[in-house]
């Protein structure tokens, strides 16, 4: 009974891990070199979902992920320009 009580303890205090939101504003930030960073730096998976993609750099970037290990899930919409590559 003490072991539980101790455990449950332990679970209550234990701190949540927290993703951080940010928002990067163009205007005066070079928001495509933090992207590039998180996508370099990412150990764990991404998740992108796009309409099209004109920037080859994004695609060579998570391309590289792919490559080293990391599980990549794209989500796209293969019909949203027939013209688009």
């Amino acid at each position: 009974m003490t072991a539980c009580a101790i455990v449950a303890a332990l679970c209550a205090a234990a701190p949540r891990a927290h993703a951080a939101e940010r928002l990067c504003d163009p205007s005066f930030e070079n928001c495509r070199n933090q992207l590039l960073s998180l996508i370099d730096s990412e150990l764990m998976g991404i998740d992108v979902a796009f309409w099209f993609m004109e920037d080859s750099r994004y695609a060579t970037h998570i391309i590289n992920r792919w490559n080293a290990g990391v599980p990549v899930r794209l989500i796209i919409d293969p019909r949203a320009n027939p013209s688009y590559p």
